[in-house]
């Protein structure tokens, strides 16, 4: 027989998240708005994880120029509620980015590897 279920949510079963969760995004905000401080700030990664992100971080457009995804698929798109232009990593370059968070922090040495390659003076942040 299945177990009866409440009809509204268990507040005790969420464990912080909600203090964790604003942590986060505060956190998130003051280190984008000083990298921003130094020049253009993108998102490595437009796929759902840096979508979510510019969406929490950044949601009116200020500090987030641009998300960068090798995907000729998405280039020339928009993130969906923000706007954040999503560009190839060439455009990028040519924006004068200077602070990359790359969404899916196992790539944070092939995207640092390829801003090389392409020029970009860049410091690497992955998103932890």
């Amino acid at each position: 027989q299945a177990a009866d279920h409440p009809k509204t949510p268990d507040a005790s079963l969420f464990g912080g998240f909600i203090e964790r969760r604003n942590r986060f995004v505060s956190n998130w905000t003051d280190r984008i708005s000083d990298a921003a401080g130094r020049g253009g700030v993108a998102i490595w990664g437009a796929g759902a994880k840096g979508v979510t992100f510019s969406l929490l971080t950044d949601p009116a457009r200020e500090s987030i120029d641009c998300l960068i995804d090798i995907n000729p698929g998405k280039q020339g798109n928009y993130v969906p509620l923000t706007g954040h232009a999503i560009v190839s990593p060439e455009q990028a370059a040519a924006r004068g980015i200077r602070t990359v968070i790359v969404a899916n922090p196992i790539y944070a040495d092939e995207v640092a590897g390829a801003c090389r390659l392409l020029g970009m003076d860049v410091g690497i942040i992955p998103l932890s």
